[in-house]
This record gives structure tokens, sequence and C-alpha cells, in this order.
């Protein structure tokens, strides 16, 4: 049997085919290995989300009561501003500066609260800071601030529930029979050479004498 020589340019010709399917195949696996799936939007905007950082809530001031809360509770002497006080300048005066303190509260619109409480005087604000400057159980106890703002931590105390302090108890037993603490009280007292005058924690004026060696209580 003869066998037919092959024809060398058939040969070439498959070889190149052959080469031209092999690298098809290796570029389709490598475009394969290449191509990442595309993020979703949602995912992203996930991350973004949580990793940004989340605003502080702001911390909500403490709010004191309005003249509109103390409305309904009433206090013996109200209607023409003759409330008794048992409580000295300097006991008033600490409760506004404390009270100012803690709510944050403009001492304008406090002068507005009192003022509500107050049927003929009207309470302004040069005249708080003139009250809340002095000091002593008698300082500026002539202020209407002082009236008014013992007026207005009276009602929030039976609002609030709370019973009275020591001192408070023992303001009444002192200054009952005067009819509360003077408002009209110069604050200061009279003696001769040698004896000392003096106002104690409650409020009460007298004199030492020298002569003596015991102390007079002024009488209201």
């Amino acid at each position: 049997m003869v066998l037919s020589e092959r024809n060398p340019n058939v040969d070439a010709a498959l070889a190149r085919a052959d080469n031209a399917a092999t690298e098809l195949i290796k570029s389709n696996d490598e475009n394969v290995r290449q191509k990442k799936p595309p993020k979703s939007s949602k995912s992203a905007k996930s991350s973004k989300s949580s990793s940004s950082p989340q605003p502080k809530s702001k911390k909500a001031q403490p709010k004191g009561p309005t003249a509109a809360d103390l409305s309904t509770i009433n206090l013996p002497g109200e209607e023409d501003e003759t409330v008794p006080i048992y409580l000295t300048a300097a006991d008033v005066r600490k409760q506004i500066k404390q009270y100012l303190s803690h709510t944050k509260i403009a001492k304008t619109a406090f002068a507005r609260e009192l003022n509500e409480l107050m049927p003929e005087t009207k309470i302004e604000v040069r005249q708080m800071d003139r009250f809340l400057k002095a000091t002593g159980p008698k300082g500026a106890g002539h202020n209407p601030v002082f009236y008014a703002g013992y007026v207005f931590f009276e009602k929030k105390r039976i609002r609030d529930g709370k019973k009275m302090t020591a001192k408070r108890e023992e303001m009444e037993k002192i200054w009952k029979k005067s009819g509360g603490v003077p408002r009209n009280s110069p604050g200061y007292v009279f003696c001769v050479k040698g004896d000392k005058p003096w106002i104690d924690t409650y409020g009460r004026e007298g004199i030492w004498s020298q002569k003596t060696g015991n102390s007079v209580v002024k009488q209201y």
C-alpha cells in the first residue's frame, strides 16, 4: 500500500488554528478571574452610615416652674402683698442664686415670673441686681425682690410637697407674733458708745450693753 505524503501547508494551517483556539480559551479564563462583582449601592450606603459618627444628643436643661404653674397655690395675704415672711433676706438671696444657676434662667425672665405673682408692685432687673449684691440677714430687706422671691419659693415648696426646713420652722416661731420678718427695717440699730449692736442668723437685732453685760433684743 502506498501512503500519500501530507501537505505541509495543511499541517501549518491546522497548527495555526489549534494555537488560536488555545489562546482564546486562555483569554476567556483570564477575564473570568479578573472580573469582580459590582458593590451594591445599598451596602455602600450602609457601610458609610455605620462608619459616620452619630451626633451627640443635647442634654436638656432643667426647667423651673412658671407663675402660671404656681397660680393654684394661694398664700394668706397674697392678694394685697402682705404674706408673712419667715426667711431672712440672706436665705431668699441664696435661693434665687441657686435657682438661677440650676435652671440657667436669665434674671430678666425670672423677674417677669415674679411680676406675675405681684398684684401691684412691679419687679425690675436692676432691683434684682441690687438685692443679689446685698449681704447679711437684713441686707436689702426693703427691696421688693425679697418679698416676691419668698412668695415664689414658698409656693414652689408647697407645690413640690417639700417639708419646711428646721430654720424655716424656727423662723415662724420667732416672727409669727410680729407678722413675719419686717421688710421696712433699716438693718441697723443705734447704741451708745461702748455698746455693740448685733444681728443674728434669724434676722433679730439687738444691743449688747457694756454696762450690764447683757443683750437686749429689739422689739418690733
